[in-house]
This record gives C-alpha cells, sequence and structure tokens, in this order.
C-alpha cells in the first residue's frame, strides 16, 4: 500500500517553498523595476523624437514653453500632443505622483490665465530644459544653434515643485537613484541623482495641488556629475566647451510665434 507524505515530510517541502519563494520575489522586484525603467526610456524618445518631429515643422526650432493666443495661454504640451498623442508617452510608470490637468489649470492660473485650453494628455512625469524652450529674451532654440545636442538635456524624470512663489520641473530619480534623461539627438541616457539633506535644500511639492492642496517636504536631488552636476533642475544649453549656458525661463509667454 502506497502510504502518504509524512509530517515531517510535508513541513521539509512547505520550508523550501518559502526559500524558494523568498529567493524568487526580489527578482521578480527587479524585472518589475527594470521594466518600468525600459518604458519611461521609451517614453522619453518618443517625447524626443515628437520635439524633433515639431521642429522639422516650424524651421527647425524648438517649441515654445508657452505661447499667449487670444487671451489664453497654450503650453508645450499642446504643441507635441500632435505628435506624442498617446497619453501613456507623457507618464512614467514609477511615477506615483504625476502632474495632472488640475495642476495645469493651477500653473495657467498663475500666470494669469482663468483656464486652461482642453488638452488630451492626463498627466505627465517629465520636466523640460527651459533653458531650450524658454530662454530669456529670445525664442526657443534652433537645432543648428545647439553646440553640443547630444551632451543637452531636453526632457528628463521630473516633480512639479513649488516653494508657493515660484513653479519648477525637479529632477526625479525614479529608478533606482537615477534620473532618465533624453537629450537633444533624441538620445537617452540615466543620469545619477543624490539627495541634498540640508534644510535650506526642502522644498513644498504640492501633489494634486488643485484637488486637495496637500503638500508634502522632500529634499532636492542634485545631479552627481557631469555639465549638469549640482543641478536640481535640469537648466542648461552644452556650449563647446562641456559647460552649461544656463537661462532663466521666460516671465510670460510670447504673444507671436
Amino acid at each position: 500500500m502506497r502510504r502518504g507524505p509524512t509530517l515531517v515530510e510535508l513541513v521539509l517541502f512547505s520550508a523550501v517553498l518559502i526559500v524558494m519563494a523568498s529567493m524568487t520575489m526580489p527578482s521578480l522586484a527587479t524585472v518589475r523595476a527594470r521594466s518600468r525603467g525600459n518604458s519611461c526610456v521609451s517614453n522619453l524618445n518618443q517625447l524626443g523624437l515628437a520635439s524633433l518631429m515639431y521642429a522639422q515643422d516650424y524651421d527647425d526650432r524648438f517649441p515654445p514653453a508657452r505661447y499667449r493666443v487670444g487671451g489664453q495661454t497654450y503650453s508645450i504640451l499642446h504643441f507635441l500632443a500632435p505628435y506624442a498623442q498617446r497619453s501613456e508617452y507623457w507618464r512614467c510608470p514609477s511615477d506615483p505622483f504625476p502632474a495632472t490637468r488640475d495642476d495645469f489649470l493651477w500653473i495657467a492660473r498663475r500666470h494669469g490665465d482663468p483656464s486652461y485650453p482642453p488638452l488630451a494628455i492626463e498627466s505627465v512625469s517629465y520636466g523640460v530644459n527651459h533653458a531650450i524652450v524658454a530662454p530669456t529674451g529670445r525664442p526657443p532654440y534652433l537645432l543648428d544653434e545647439l553646440a553640443r545636442p547630444p551632451d543637452t538635456a531636453l526632457w528628463y524624470d521630473a516633480l512639479l515643485a513649488t516653494d508657493g512663489q515660484s513653479i519648477t520641473w525637479l529632477a526625479s530619480p525614479r529608478h533606482g537613484g537615477f534620473c532618465n534623461v533624453g537629450y537633444c539627438d533624441g538620445s537617452v541616457r540615466p543620469m545619477h541623482c543624490t539627495a541634498d539633506t540640508a534644510d535650506s535644500a526642502l522644498v513644498t511639492v504640492r501633489y494634486a495641488r488643485t484637488r486637495t492642496g496637500e503638500s508634502s517636504y522632500l529634499p532636492l536631488w542634485r545631479v552627481d556629475r557631469g555639465p549638469y552636476a549640482g543641478q536640481s533642475e535640469l537648466n542648461g544649453v552644452i556650449e563647446r566647451d562641456g559647460k552649461p549656458l544656463s537661462a532663466a525661463r521666460a516671465p510670460a509667454a510670447p504673444s507671436h510665434h
């Protein structure tokens, strides 16, 4: 007669299963994180391609960060939406708190606009290099004005933040301490960041600000190395000597294209 497993055998078998599961879970988590990171890289590739396609259609000039027409301000999202129509292109799967339509409306009101033009994009996880799309005192850059496109950031993993006065897109290293960055030549590479925990570096990050007003204090993340070293917001056009020529964002939207 065939006997069933003994209690000791069942306990040993269960222990083996538990050990195998404990060994497998970290691997699965790593695979999922890598998959999310790959999706983010793909998104930034799409945004870079959309920006370059826009430039090809508009005399090789990058889209403006803001553009005022008929009493309303249109953002760079409006200009690139026809080239990057899928909402998921704008959302990093590792970003739990992307900027939303309510946030865009809040920003529009900060610039004196009571409403925000309709936009199909639901949420945004990426910031743009304002030195390119909103340089002070001049239109956005032309493609051939960039001395080092492969080293000049265009789009990057970012978190919309405010200190109550100004609005900024802070680098957000959502991928194991790395922030994915899309460059002006269409390439995408990771950039390592380190948290600045000094009290003076704490910033107020408002999640879904117009819905709940909820705020959270977070440290700034600063780029470790390269031409953007020390920056918490990737803002600057890289010159031939490898140093960034920074330019503050324009205070108001232009009234002509």
